[in-house]
């Protein structure tokens, strides 16, 4: 894990507990929740192409996306 995950990792468990009581209201908070929680267990494996993500990976390329929606409108 180099700097910026740990950093990353950080935050995330620093958020998670300020949560644990709340249960998730969107697809986004439970990735979120499930990013804290599994951190750098696989959640995505594409067999096919060989690829797989974690949570954190899947966790910051759905933010990455969500932030470029949001951006076109």
């Amino acid at each position: 894990m180099n700097a910026q995950e740990h950093l990353y990792r950080e935050w995330l468990e620093e958020l998670e507990s300020r949560y644990e009581s709340e249960a998730p209201e969107s697809m986004g908070e439970l990735l979120f929740h499930s990013a804290c929680k599994f951190g750098n267990r696989i959640a995505v494996d594409f067999f096919e192409q060989g690829k797989k993500l974690s949570f954190l990976e899947l966790d910051q390329q759905v933010n990455q996306l969500a932030n470029g929606l949001r951006k076109i409108g």
